[in-house]
């Protein structure tokens, strides 16, 4: 079955269940990364509006919190860090990163808008002159729209020598930290993401912090658990 048929009969459940919206969170392993990189949502929601995005972020986040990864980095992606009437992402961008900041929002430290090798690389925020806890250490990435999404995905797939893991899922009512009876998750689904080996000759060492082991040892073992009962 294809992915976008399996998602069709998923969504409705999920709403169902009483999730606000079904996204896509994928984690990636990428050598000679020190650890995994999160990035929501290259797969189900097309062109999100302001409040979606807050959404998916949460759901996100939400799930970061469930396998261990507490307060997580996260920076909400444009093409830089400039806000322009002319670039609407650029605007939104800040709306969501003023909302954590102001404490209308909680649970990460969000930065936006952020390019991608500002949330990656200390050489680009440094050479940028960017200080900000996210930049260079983000651990998870907010794309636009599908297709940042999906070209982030293939490109570290096809290119980076990555692989990746991809959950699909949806939040019961609104994120709040310290977490509450009322944060559920609904409609988790999980698959495996297809894997391109390393390049022969690549040390092979942990990309991941002592910190972030449990956190996706968790996820990891969720997956195969999942399989097994599939």
């Amino acid at each position: 079955m294809e992915s976008r048929e399996f998602l069709k009969e998923l969504a409705p459940a999920a709403v169902a269940g009483g999730g606000k919206i079904l996204s896509c969170l994928t984690a990636y392993e990428v050598p000679d990364h020190d650890r995994f990189i999160f990035v929501t949502d290259g797969g189900i929601n097309i062109c999100p509006t302001l409040e979606e995005k807050i959404a998916i972020l949460e759901n996100s986040i939400a799930f970061l919190y469930s396998v261990g990864l507490m307060m997580p980095k996260a920076a909400v992606l444009s093409v830089n860090e400039k806000v322009s009437p002319r670039m609407p992402v650029t605007v939104e961008a800040k709306q969501i990163a003023d909302m954590f900041r102001l404490g209308r929002l909680t649970g990460a430290q969000v930065e936006g808008p952020m390019a991608l090798d500002v949330a990656l690389s200390k050489e680009a925020a440094r050479h940028k002159g960017i200080k900000s806890p996210v930049a260079s250490n983000a651990d998870l990435i907010l794309v636009p729209n599908i297709e940042v999404g999906n070209i982030i995905d293939q490109t570290i797939i096809h290119f980076a020598g990555g692989k990746g893991l991809r959950w699909s899922w949806a939040q019961k009512s609104r994120w709040f930290w310290p977490p509450e009876g009322k944060n559920r998750l609904t409609g988790c689904v999980h698959w495996h993401w297809p894997v391109i080996p390393r390049r022969e000759g690549k040390a092979a060492r942990p990309v991941i912090s002592g910190a972030e082991q449990p956190a996706l040892s968790a996820a990891w073992q969720s997956t195969r658990n999942f399989n097994d009962h599939a």
